[in-house]
C-alpha cells in the first residue's frame, strides 16, 4: 500500500499548518514575551488528574505541572525566536520498534516527516466558555486519518517525538481498524509553533493551545520525501 496517498483524504484541517508566507510581517518575539508568562502560569496552576486523565486547575495540594516529572520541555527556533513547548506523556505507547526508513514500515516514535495516526482534542489554555470550562475547538477520533509530520503545525513533530505509538489490528477488513498499546498525553504549545498571528477557524490569532493526544500508529514515510 502507498501510504503517501492514504494521508490526504480525511485530514482535519484544524491541525494542518498554515501558509506562513500568507501572514503579514509580525513581531513574533514580542508576542512570545506576552505568551510565555501565560504558559508559565498555566503550568503553575494546573495538574494532571490520573483518574480522569485530564489536566485540571489545582484546587488542593496536587502537584503542579511545572513540578511534575512527566512534563518535558522541548525547544525549537522559528522566525528567530527560541520557543519552548511542553509534552506530557501519561501512558507511553508499547511499540518500541526503531523501524527503518523503508516506506510503510510501522515504528515506535515518529521522525519529523513520518506519517501518524492520532486522535486528539484541541482546546485553549486561556479562553473559557460560559460554563467556566476551557474552550474546546475540535476533537477527532477518526480511525482512518493519517497525517504527514511536515504537513501539520510545527509543534506536532516536535511534541510527538517523545511519544511512542502502538499497533493496529487490520486482520478483519470488515470492521474498523483497531488500535492497542497507544501513546497518550498532552502538548502545550505557544502560538509561534501553532497558528501564529493568523489563527485558524475559531482559534484566535496568537493563541496558546493544549492538545490532548492519543498517538495510535507511526508509519515511516521513507527517504524519498
Amino acid at each position: 500500500m502507498n501510504f503517501k496517498k492514504l494521508c490526504l483524504a480525511l485530514v482535519a484541517t484544524i491541525i494542518v499548518s498554515c501558509d506562513q508566507n500568507s501572514l503579514e510581517e509580525f513581531d513574533h518575539a514580542a508576542q512570545y514575551v506576552i505568551e510565555k508568562p501565560m504558559i508559565d502560569e498555566y503550568l503553575a496552576t494546573h495538574y494532571f488528574d490520573p483518574v480522569d486523565k485530564e489536566i485540571k486547575e489545582i484546587d488542593a495540594d496536587q502537584t503542579a505541572l511545572e513540578d511534575d516529572t512527566n512534563l518535558q520541555a522541548l525547544h525549537s527556533t522559528v522566525n528567530d525566536v527560541d520557543y519552548t513547548m511542553y509534552s506530557y506523556v501519561y501512558e507511553q505507547g508499547l511499540n518500541q520498534d526503531a523501524g527503518n526508513q523503508d516506506e510503510g514500515v510501522v515504528k515506535g516514535s515518529p521522525d519529523a516527516d513520518d506519517i501518524v495516526n492520532v486522535a486528539y482534542k484541541l482546546s485553549s489554555i486561556t479562553k473559557k466558555d460560559d460554563e467556566g470550562e476551557y474552550r474546546v475547538y475540535q476533537e477527532s477520533t477518526l480511525n482512518d486519518v493519517f497525517l504527514y509530520g511536515d504537513e501539520v503545525i510545527r509543534a506536532w513533530p516536535i511534541g510527538l517525538s517523545v511519544f511512542r505509538g502502538g499497533y493496529a489490528n487490520e486482520s478483519d477488513p470488515t470492521i474498523p481498524r483497531q488500535f492497542s498499546g497507544t501513546g497518550k498525553g498532552f502538548m502545550i504549545i505557544p502560538s509561534g509553533l501553532g497558528y501564529l498571528n493568523g489563527g485558524s477557524g475559531a482559534i484566535s490569532p496568537n493563541e496558546s493551545l493544549l492538545f490532548k493526544i492519543d498517538l495510535r500508529l507511526v508509519i515511516s514515510a521513507g527517504e524519498d520525501l
